[in-house]
């Protein structure tokens, strides 16, 4: 049975990214999340799930995990902040125990699932190490909480995105620098065809920084034989793109545009693909 926790009487953040998450919650479910799937999938059939029977989504989003995981997994339940979200992920998966709630204060009892997943998630936290210990508190003995978060904002793909999500709401104009032979004319579909590169491990295990006495050191923040998934992947609508810069000036950000700056390279396509008109 579904039961809702009212965010509003929990610690931390709930209200509030209730309230940001559900303005367009529809639309994030049909456009965005599906650009997870690889990464939700890789998890998935990771080793250390095989033996896994109940799982936690937390911060499940519209329930495209939770669905995948259930095919595999028995039970499936996740919590997100969003009502909009959790109705989706109900929509999603009937039988999902899917609740409204906060991530740092966790409705369920100490050691009732195999595996706890955060996608995208525990970053939002007002305190990520109190989120954190409230994933480990429901885990299972022995079982595992997989988190997959944002890397450092120097190799982060998205970061590029979110700029230009934020010149778009202050109307603030916002350039691509892009020489041509960055741009591959034969992708059609930035959302299907654009590969997700799987960048190095250390990115994310390690992190460097100044010691107390001046020296730079690396250190690593995960256990030993921790296994890291790095996908690094960015789609950024051309609609928040004011322009173009190329060595052939500034271009719209369109094909037709950049067909025409660069006809010898527009022309050059696979049969399989149409030429760019």
């Amino acid at each position: 049975m579904n039961q809702v926790v009212a965010p509003s009487r929990a610690a931390g953040t709930a209200r509030l990214q209730g309230e940001l998450w559900g303005v367009r919650a529809g639309d994030w479910a049909e456009m965005q999340e599906s650009v997870f799937r690889p990464l939700y999938q890789h998890v998935l059939h990771h080793p250390e799930l095989a033996q896994a029977s109940s799982s936690l989504d937390v911060g499940c989003g519209a329930g495209l995990a939770a669905q995948l995981f259930s095919g595999k997994i028995g039970a499936v339940a996740g919590i997100d902040a969003c009502s909009s979200f959790v109705e989706l992920a109900r929509q999603r998966v009937p039988g999902g125990d899917f609740r409204v709630g906060e991530m740092e204060v966790l409705p369920y009892a100490d050691e009732s699932f195999d595996v706890v997943i955060g996608f995208n998630a525990f970053q939002y936290a007002a305190s990520p190490v109190n989120a954190l210990r409230e994933a480990r508190r429901v885990t299972k003995p022995g079982r595992h909480v997989v988190v997959a978060t944002w890397g450092p904002y120097e190799n982060c793909e998205s970061s590029g995105h979110l700029k230009a999500l934020a010149a778009h709401d202050t109307k603030v104009p916002f350039y691509v620098a892009l020489p041509s032979p960055t741009i591959d004319f034969t992708v059609k579909d930035g959302l299907a065809e654009i590969p997700i590169e799987q960048r190095a491990a250390d990115e994310v295990a390690t992190m460097t920084g100044k010691t107390v006495d001046g020296r730079i050191e690396t250190v690593q923040i995960v256990p030993d034989g921790s296994p890291v998934a790095n996908y690094a992947f960015d789609v950024t609508p051309a609609r928040l793109v004011t322009g173009l810069i190329t060595e052939r000036g500034i271009v719209a950000a369109n094909c037709a545009a950049l067909a025409q700056a660069f006809p010898e390279r527009a022309e050059v396509r696979p049969k399989s693909h149409r030429k760019v008109s």
